[in-house]
C-alpha cells in the first residue's frame, strides 16, 4: 500500500493519484464482495463452509 510522505508532493503527481484511486476502488470492490457473501449466507444460499472459504480468499486478495 502507498504511504504519503508530504501532501504537496503527491497532490500534483498523477501517477500517485492513480495508485491511490486504484487502491480505494479495489478495496471498495472487496467490501462489496463481502457484503454479497454475507447476504448469500444469511439467505442460506451458501453454507458456512463456502462462506469461510470465500472469506479467506478475500482476505488474501485484500493484502
Amino acid at each position: 500500500m502507498f504511504v504519503r510522505t508530504h501532501a504537496s508532493q503527491t497532490d500534483d503527481d498523477p501517477t500517485l493519484q492513480h495508485v491511490e484511486q486504484y487502491a480505494a476502488l479495489r478495496l471498495a470492490a472487496i467490501d462489496h464482495k463481502r457484503s454479497t457473501m454475507l447476504r448469500l449466507r444469511d439467505e442460506q444460499r451458501i453454507d458456512d463452509t463456502v462462506f469461510r472459504r470465500l472469506q479467506a480468499a478475500l482476505d488474501v486478495e485484500e493484502m
